[in-house]
């Protein structure tokens, strides 16, 4: 460090030590716009947006691993993963999702009729996160094909208009899957 040379934070407090990254943010989240403020030069238009992409790409792959969860890639508005890869089991296609839904008769409620609170109703059905397994599981997603079209064959399996209709479609597959007699319930 060149002598006189002094580290300035973001509230104007200087030191002879390099500040802590928590220092040096001062308390503000991680982002972008607070970061690029720390450091000594200026960022061209270029690098501000490689600096966010980074930035993003790190916390969505932070979020990933320590929340254990996963996110949808291929979708039809582009890229929401800021190009992240190799997180296997993570970054699952949206097009298998659709299909496995179309196999269910409940693409069109849960893309165009469904409220949030139905969507996550729906979501956190035990059986509906087993057809997703399935639908993901290279090994398994024959296994849901044919208990889905064994699904269609009952009188009660029609095209999901309302959060029953998906609910019951999603356990007559689960059923079928497990050689379950279905079970047809009206109420949510």
């Amino acid at each position: 460090m060149p002598p006189g040379w002094r580290f300035s934070s973001p509230s104007g407090i200087s030191s002879s030590r390099p500040p802590t990254r928590g220092e040096r943010l001062d308390g503000q989240a991680f982002i972008a716009r607070f970061v690029e403020r720390t450091l000594p030069a200026r960022l061209n238009p270029a690098e501000s947006t490689a600096l966010a992409f980074f930035l993003s790409r790190a916390y969505l792959r932070s979020y990933l691993l320590d929340m254990d969860a996963a996110v949808l890639v291929d979708l039809p508005i582009g890229d929401l993963t800021c190009g992240l890869t190799g997180m296997d089991g993570r970054l699952l296609p949206a097009r298998r999702l659709d299909t496995a839904l179309h196999w269910l008769k409940a693409h069109d409620f849960v893309h165009r009729t469904a409220r949030w609170d139905e969507l996550l109703r729906l979501r956190s059905l035990p059986e509906f996160g087993l057809i997703v397994q399935r639908a993901y599981d290279e090994r398994s997603v024959n296994t849901l094909r044919i208990a889905a079209t064994k699904a269609r064959r009952y009188s009660g399996f029609r095209q999901a208009g309302t959060y029953a209709e998906a609910r019951s479609n999603v356990l007559a597959a689960a059923d079928a899957m497990t050689d379950q007699q279905p079970v047809w319930r009206e109420r949510p």
